[in-house]
């Protein structure tokens, strides 16, 4: 009779907490997450505005439509989602010829700015990024302990880190070269 007893508590009580998570706990986290997502396109707004940076420029747009979508789906943002979308992103890397890497055409984008709105919007992107790690990581106690791990191997290899950077700096500097060299073949014809 005891052990009887002792497993409903046990079980009304894990269900209790798993109930509390999922429906206060995890929409607090949700409505935190997107809380963040307005006040980075306020700023990005604020910095249009001011005029470092046009409404119709290239980076602006591509950065508002991010932060849109991030504000519309960020409830359906989850460990399996992601690590999914990891491997898809490689594969793609890996097998298709036309795979168009969204993150570099973005960083041109944003390096075609001035110093000033560059950093700003660096700045803003940072902050989406942190934001979104935390949303993963504060749901998902896998995702936590996957980005610690993750963290500590970064620690003890700064290398790797410094080689992707000069790889993505020298496909932006290539990028721009072929977009020279287009623009200086048509300004010939």
């Amino acid at each position: 009779m005891l052990n009887t007893l002792f497993f409903l508590v046990s079980v009304s009580a894990l269900c209790t907490i798993w109930l509390i998570r999922e429906y206060c706990f995890n929409r607090l986290i949700l409505d935190y997450t997107r809380d963040r997502m307005f006040a980075a396109r306020r700023r990005l707004f604020e910095l249009a505005q001011r005029g470092e940076v046009s409404f119709d420029d290239d980076a602006y747009r591509s950065v508002e439509l991010l932060i849109n979508g991030i504000i519309r789906y960020t409830h359906k943002y989850t460990l399996i989602g992601f690590i999914v979308a990891v491997f898809n992103d490689a594969q793609a890397k890996r097998d298709d010829k036309d795979y168009v890497d969204f993150g570099q055409q973005l960083a041109l984008k944003i390096s075609r700015l001035g110093s000033q709105a560059e950093t700003e919007i660096n700045s803003i992107l940072g902050e989406i990024h942190n934001s979104l790690l935390g949303y993963l990581g504060v749901t998902s106690f896998a995702f936590m302990v996957l980005w610690v791990t993750l963290r500590v191997v970064h620690i003890f290899k700064p290398n790797r880190a410094k080689q992707e950077i000069d790889r993505q700096v020298f496909i932006m500097e290539r990028e721009a070269y072929i977009s020279a060299r287009y623009d200086l073949k048509l300004a010939t014809a």
